[in-house]
């Protein structure tokens, strides 16, 4: 990674690997989650510089396809001058967030993009899972959503988890994808 950042404006931080270690608990059969540090830093619309996380979603639905949602997320680096690798920190929040992909779903018989249940799908299960306090005063939409699913001829796990964290490797590497989804950013 190039030098990451040290500024953030808002959100909730979290420890990238934390976080990391929240989404490895939080994945179990096709319901994978991940996250990755973006190797490069790129510059947002103001022309500043910024480190990104990737969080990653394997978003079964529709049964049997690889349908993943990936969100660009941004990422600081906690200073620590004697330190020999800062810390990263990851801030989620709904204004920090970008989408770099969008799921299908299939609602009447077609097939559309909701960029809303995109970001439910993502958001609400991470911010339950790593700040439950406030979650506790509401009942989630998608609690449903981590309910072990039987799909016939599926992969294993490991190997579907393995897939899945290779994709966003790649997805991490994607210079021209990430610099698109940076540049349309609202955050300035």
């Amino acid at each position: 990674m190039t030098k990451p950042s040290y500024e953030l404006d808002e959100g909730y931080f979290v420890k990238l690997k934390t976080l990391a270690k929240h989404l490895t608990e939080m994945s179990h059969d096709v319901h994978q989650w991940g996250t990755i540090a973006v190797p490069e830093t790129y510059r947002r619309a103001n022309g500043n510089p910024e480190s990104y996380a990737l969080v990653g979603y394997s978003n079964p639905e529709p049964p049997g396809l690889f349908n993943a949602l990936c969100f660009l997320t941004p990422l600081v680096a906690l200073g620590d001058a004697g330190a020999e690798e800062p810390e990263l920190i990851v801030s989620w929040s709904s204004k920090t967030i970008e989408p770099l992909t969008n799921a299908l779903y299939i609602e009447d018989g077609e097939i559309k993009y909701d960029l809303l249940e995109d970001f439910d799908r993502v958001w609400s299960p991470i911010r339950k899972r790593l700040w439950p306090e406030y979650w506790d005063q509401f009942d989630s939409t998608t609690d449903d959503l981590n309910e072990p699913q039987d799909i016939p001829g599926q992969r294993s796990e490991e190997a579907y988890r393995s897939e899945f964290l290779a994709y966003l490797a790649s997805m991490a590497g994607s210079k021209d994808l990430l610099e698109a989804a940076v540049s349309k950013s609202i955050r300035l």
